[in-house]
């Protein structure tokens, strides 16, 4: 993506889209903060057609390991 890990900053609105599309700024932010509070990570890459593509990566306990 053309503003990297901008894209992840609260209120970060991009200035190609920023006057066009509606929003606050906040929800990548929140996908963000919420993946990493589940010791995850989180990603955006650019697309050859144009736009975004995001995924994100937690891990997953089993039962025995969560009362540990």
């Amino acid at each position: 993506p053309v503003d990297g890990e901008r894209l992840f900053d609260i209120f970060f609105r991009s200035s190609r889209t920023a006057s066009t599309r509606a929003g606050s700024g906040i929800g990548l932010y929140v996908a963000k903060t919420l993946v990493e509070a589940m010791h995850g990570r989180i990603w955006a890459r650019a697309r050859a057609a144009g736009g975004s593509e995001f995924g994100f990566a937690i891990p997953i306990l089993h039962e025995d390991e969560l009362a540990s």
